[in-house]
């Protein structure tokens, strides 16, 4: 029972947060930018991840490291957002792109995502060296402690890296490493989504930006960081790809806080 009511923490934690985002983004994308899709998903995967990680930090910090603090956290955050916009914002419909070479790169990208989710979902976390002498075995020691502190293991005692944090989302509330994968899953849908919008910026057609982002992600390398713990060199060029994309945007006041 113990682990039931663990996993429905965390999958309302998921929930939870995926209202924060509904919440604050129409309210947080500029005005003119909001007929742009791709911009839209980046937007969305970056608060998720933002807050993801502002929350898994702050509960490590305070030494409350678990499923339920995990859980109240973006609900809490969800209601305040509620009240403090109670007349949400909607975003306009857009209308899906009929050309075939469009299709065909939907195509060639949903193939490839398969690929991926084949990965952690079906053969489990992959535990390379890196992840069993520190990017896995730290959190984990995070997780028995409730808190995010200096470890004396090995010589890598630090605070978490991002990837790490994202990771530690889905660890720290069930207390195993049966949904880590998501995480790099997180990062792979925030590279996705920012190369989408660079390429969105610049006018390329969507069919072959598709097709392009399909090959990238069935090549060798890159299934093979879907099945490690938190893919920290994936997470970090997926951060830069947006942080590219937002400064892309025309300025405004909203634009700057992203």
């Amino acid at each position: 029972m113990r682990g039931d009511r663990a996993a429905g923490m965390l999958v309302w934690a998921n929930v939870a947060l995926i209202g924060c985002v509904w919440q604050a983004l129409p309210w947080l994308l500029p005005q003119d930018q909001r007929q742009r899709p791709w911009l839209r998903a980046l937007g969305a995967v970056s608060l998720f991840v933002m807050l993801q990680i502002l929350f898994t930090l702050l509960a490590g910090i305070a030494g409350v490291l678990n499923g339920f603090t995990l859980a109240v956290l973006p609900t809490v955050t969800w209601g305040l957002l509620a009240l403090a916009v109670p007349r949400r914002e909607r975003l306009p419909w857009i209308e899906p792109p009929r050309d075939p070479w469009a299709a065909a790169g939907v195509f060639a990208l949903v193939a490839s995502l398969g690929l991926w989710w084949a990965g952690p979902g079906w053969s489990g976390t992959r535990f390379i060296f890196d992840d069993i002498t520190y990017h896995a075995t730290v959190p984990a020691i995070w997780t028995q402690w409730g808190a995010i502190d200096h470890t004396n293991l090995s010589y890598q005692a630090y605070y978490p890296f991002d990837a790490e944090l994202m990771g530690l989302w889905f660890v720290a509330p069930v207390g195993h490493f049966g949904h880590a994968g998501l995480a790099v899953l997180l990062g792979l849908a925030l590279a996705i989504t920012a190369m989408g919008a660079v390429a969105e910026e610049l006018e390329a057609h969507p069919g072959p930006l598709l097709a392009v982002l399909g090959a990238l992600l069935a090549s060798p390398k890159m299934l093979y960081f879907a099945r490690t713990y938190s893919a920290n060199d994936l997470t970090t060029a997926a951060f830069l790809l947006g942080m590219l994309a937002f400064t892309l945007l025309r300025p405004s006041p909203r634009s700057a806080l992203w």
